[in-house]
C-alpha cells in the first residue's frame, strides 16, 4: 500500500464482499469540535491559537482511530499523547475518543488535547449512548468515523509512535484486518491473576491492537453489543471476519504495529470477580462453535466440575449417615482443590499476601466458574462444558 495514495480501491475479490458505506453519524453524538461550550473546569483555548477547522471543512482521514473508555483520565491522557505523536501525518488520521461513562473529566482531558492539536490530528469526543459496555463504546466510535480504516486501541494501552503507520502499510486491499503485537508488561511481584491477563492480552486478535477497513466493519456488524462486559467481543469480531471473508480476505498479523498493554496490580477478590465475564464463552460457542474449539478452548477444564460435583456429594451425604461417600468425596474435593492452589502459586512470589489469595481462589473460583458457565448457557441456549 502506498500511504500517500489516498485513491487506491480494493480488488475484485474486496469488491464482491463489501456493501456501500455506512450512513453518516447521529447528529446528537457530541465531539469536541461540536461542542457549544466547554465544561466550567476546561481551559480556555489560548487568545493566538486559530479557530479550528469544522469537521466538514477538514480533509477527509485515511484512518481513524477509536479509543473507548470509562473513568479512566489518566490512563487516556498517557494514550492520547502517544497517538498524537504517531509519525504518520497529522491530516492522513483523526482519534475519536468514546466516553462510555459520559465523565466530565474525561471529556475536559479530551477537548483540551483537540485544543492543542489544532485539528491536526482532529480529536472528537463522542458520548456512548448507553451503557451496553465497551463493544457498544466501539461501534459507536466506528459508525461516526470519517476514515476508511478503522484502528481500535485501548485507554490504558499506549502505541508505539510508529503504530498506525505499520498497521496501516499492513492493510492491503486484500487484508480485511490487521492485528498488532501487544506487550503487556507485568507488575511487580505479580502473581497468578495478573500473568493470566497478560496470557490474555497477548492473544491472536486483541481490540487493544487492530485494524479493520470500515466496510468489513460494515459487512459484519461491527462487534456484537452482547459482549457487554469488555470479554470475548474481540474474538466474536475475528471470527466473524474469519468467517465472512473466508479465503478470499486474509487476516494479517503484524508485529511491527505494537502497543504497550501494562498489566496493573490486581485487587483482592480480582480472580473471583472475573469469573462473571465466563457467561460469554456460551455466546462465542454458540456463534462460532468450530473457531471456539480450534482457537479458545479444546477442552473444558474437567478439575473445576470435579470439585463442584464431589463438593455437592460430600454435603449431600453428610446428613444422611453417607459417611464412607462424604469422605471418599471430601477426599477428591480437598485434593483437586490443592492441585488448584499450588497451580496458582506456582511462578508466584510465596508471600502470606499471594498464598492467602491462592488458597481463596482455589475454594471460591471452582464453584463460580461453573456457576456462570451455567448462566451463559441458561441465557444463550447453549450448553458449553
Amino acid at each position: 500500500m502506498n500511504l500517500n495514495d489516498g485513491d487506491e480501491r480494493p480488488d475484485e475479490a474486496w469488491q464482491a464482499h463489501m456493501p456501500a458505506r455506512p450512513p453518516d453519524p447521529a447528529p446528537g453524538l457530541a465531539s469536541v469540535d461540536r461542542a457549544d461550550a466547554a465544561p466550567a473546569s476546561a481551559e480556555p483555548p489560548p487568545a493566538t491559537a486559530p479557530p479550528a477547522a469544522s469537521v466538514s471543512s477538514r480533509p477527509m482521514p485515511r484512518a481513524s482511530v477509536v479509543v473507548p473508555t470509562c473513568l479512566r483520565p489518566d490512563f487516556l491522557l498517557r494514550c492520547l499523547h502517544a497517538l498524537v505523536q504517531q509519525d504518520l501525518p497529522k491530516e492522513q488520521y483523526e482519534i475519536i475518543v468514546v466516553d462510555a461513562c459520559a465523565s466530565q473529566e474525561t471529556r475536559r482531558i479530551v477537548m483540551a488535547v483537540a485544543r492543542r492539536c489544532n485539528g491536526t490530528p482532529a480529536v472528537q469526543y463522542l458520548i456512548a449512548d448507553d451503557a451496553s459496555g465497551l463493544a457498544a463504546a466501539r461501534n459507536r466510535g466506528w459508525m461516526y468515523a470519517r476514515g476508511a480504516v478503522i484502528a481500535f486501541t485501548d485507554d490504558d494501552a499506549v502505541p508505539d509512535s510508529d503504530w498506525l503507520r505499520q498497521g496501516m502499510a499492513a492493510l492491503t486491499p486484500n487484508i480485511a484486518a490487521v492485528s498488532g503485537d501487544v506487550v503487556a508488561p507485568l507488575p511487580v511481584a505479580a502473581g497468578h491473576h495478573e500473568r493470566q491477563v497478560a496470557v490474555q492480552r497477548e492473544g491472536e486478535f486483541m481490540s487493544a491492537n487492530c485494524f479493520v477497513h470500515q466496510r468489513a466493519l460494515s459487512t459484519v456488524g461491527g462487534f456484537d453489543e452482547r459482549f457487554s462486559e469488555g470479554w470475548r467481543d474481540d474474538a466474536d469480531l475475528h471470527f466473524s471476519l474469519m468467517e465472512r471473508f473466508g479465503g478470499q480476505l486474509r487476516i494479517r498479523h503484524e508485529p511491527r504495529a505494537r502497543v504497550v498493554h501494562a498489566v496493573a496490580p490486581a485487587a483482592w477478590g480480582a480472580s473471583l470477580a472475573q469469573q462473571r465475564q465466563l457467561q460469554f464463552d456460551a455466546l462465542l460457542y454458540r456463534k462460532h462453535p468450530g473457531l471456539y474449539r480450534s482457537r479458545i478452548q479444546q477442552l473444558p477444564r474437567w478439575d473445576y466440575y470435579a470439585i463442584v460435583i464431589a463438593a455437592a456429594l460430600a454435603l449431600a451425604a453428610a446428613p444422611f449417615s453417607g459417611l464412607y461417600t462424604a469422605v471418599m468425596a471430601a477426599s477428591v474435593w480437598s485434593v483437586l482443590t490443592v492441585r488448584c492452589c499450588i497451580e496458582r502459586l506456582t511462578g508466584s512470589p510465596l508471600t502470606v499476601r499471594h498464598t492467602v489469595q491462592a488458597i481463596g481462589a482455589a475454594v471460591a473460583v471452582p464453584p463460580l466458574a461453573v456457576f456462570w458457565r451455567v448462566v451463559g448457557a441458561l441465557r444463550y441456549r447453549k450448553l458449553l462444558a
